[in-house]
């Protein structure tokens, strides 16, 4: 169905919806239709055919084409001015760097919405200060009555959103950001997919404390640690505190040659290093080996947060963000949206990592 055909259709279930057109009155005619539409007569006739299809128009020789009465009720209406929002649009980043999203997650989300009979529109998050791009996008998704529209982006589009997060305001899209967990507070208005690194530092410290580890070791770094890591460290306290028979110790230390050494040290049987991302893991297990010849996974035990694919080599066991879900979450929400246009709220769904057993620590009970 076109551009053209779907306006007609939707414009006049709209007049039935708001009350302009009421059982049994008689529409204007095809040729009005398409005058005041700019279109073609053919168009016109394809939207009131597929009216009457749906049991919505009755037409009667000299009598015209009416509505239908008695009307159906409101859900059979709202159900079918939804469905003809078949486009998804998704908005996603030029520099993307795979740990939080990927293809992965672009596979499954075409998966769920091609199951539901709606098709995808990528679009890049435009870079730089090129408002005017984002702008043009978001009018398009709005003018082709886009069923939502989804925003995947990165650590370099942050700003970027957020200075431009007033665009999204009173669209008649739905609106999902993944909201990976930092410099997004400009975009809480609308509703979004939260990759909860609290709740994964919380899991992450029972898993440790269930296989009787009491000496932690945090990586990172201790002078100017981002709001990402710092939520990781604050579930990683919770976590720990929330066992009262056995005491543990807890510190931080950034990976520096001096705190590398000092963690010589601190080897011992219940002690585990944990990094609060892979570069800092990569760096610590890089300066142990070549100050003392020491293999994670061996000589001492460290895990991680995130899965970035650049430190895949490395073997790190931790907790990896689901990115087959994150795309499964977004899809499910993006068809199921009728909620949307009677209750226009924004909705925070919250996706936890799952642990991932690599060779950089001995095996685990989870």
């Amino acid at each position: 169905m076109n551009q053209k055909i779907r306006t007609i259709y939707r414009y006049i279930l709209s007049e039935i919806l708001e009350g302009r057109l009421r059982a049994g009155d008689v529409i204007p005619s095809e040729v009005a239709l398409a005058a005041n539409f700019d279109t073609t007569r053919m168009n016109a006739g394809r939207a009131l055919a597929k009216l009457k299809g749906n049991h919505i128009l009755i037409s009667h020789k000299r009598a015209g084409t009416r509505i239908i009465s008695p009307l159906p009720d409101r859900e059979k209406l709202v159900r079918l001015q939804n469905a003809l929002s078949r486009q998804i649009y998704v908005l996603y980043s030029s520099t993307p760097h795979n740990t939080h999203w990927s293809k992965e997650s672009f596979d499954a989300l075409e998966k769920v919405v091609g199951e539901a009979g709606y098709e995808v529109c990528y679009k890049h998050i435009p870079t730089g200060s090129d408002r005017q791009k984002f702008s043009r996008i978001i009018s398009q998704a709005s003018h082709n009555e886009a069923a939502a529209l989804l925003i995947f982006p990165d650590s370099e589009d942050s700003f970027f959103l957020n200075d431009n997060s007033e665009l999204l305001l009173g669209i008649p899209t739905p609106v999902y950001v993944l909201n990976r967990g930092n410099n997004m507070s400009r975009l809480d208005f609308v509703s979004s997919i939260i990759l909860d690194c609290y709740a994964d530092g919380i899991l992450m410290a029972q898993i440790l404390q269930k296989n009787n580890f009491t000496n932690f070791v945090i990586l990172g770094n201790k002078k100017s640690p981002d709001l990402w890591h710092q939520r990781r460290l604050e579930g990683l306290q919770l976590g720990f505190a929330s066992k009262d028979d056995s005491p543990v110790s807890l510190r931080v230390l950034s990976v520096t040659a001096e705190d590398i050494d000092r963690c010589r040290d601190l080897l011992k049987p219940d002690t585990i290093f944990i990094s609060l991302n892979n570069f800092y893991a990569a760096q610590f297990i890089d300066g142990m080996e070549q100050r003392h010849h020491l293999c994670a996974g061996r000589d001492y035990e460290v895990v991680s947060f995130d899965d970035n694919p650049i430190y895949r080599s490395y073997n790190l066991t931790g907790m990896v963000v689901p990115l087959q879900e994150v795309g499964e979450v977004l899809g499910h929400l993006a068809c199921t949206n009728a909620w949307y246009r009677n209750y226009p709220v924004h909705i925070a769904v919250r996706i936890t990592s799952q642990w991932v057993q690599r060779s950089s620590c001995r095996p685990l009970k989870i």
